[in-house]
């Protein structure tokens, strides 16, 4: 029972992960489209992204 929990739980994780990004790619799309994703954006973007996934994650978990 555990062990499909932890499944569950990576898998919502990794969507959570997914779906962030996609979101936040379409925001900075549509209010700032002369946005340039240089080094340290997307730095920052991942790191939002995998302490989103982390948080669903423990969420679950």
């Amino acid at each position: 029972m555990v062990v499909w929990r932890n499944v569950f739980a990576v898998i919502v994780a990794i969507l959570s992960f997914i779906v962030g990004g996609l979101l936040l790619s379409e925001i900075f799309l549509t209010y700032w489209p002369d946005f340039e994703f240089n080094g340290l954006s997307r730095l920052i973007l991942w790191g939002v992204l995998l302490l989103l996934a982390s948080v669903v994650y423990n969420l679950i978990k």
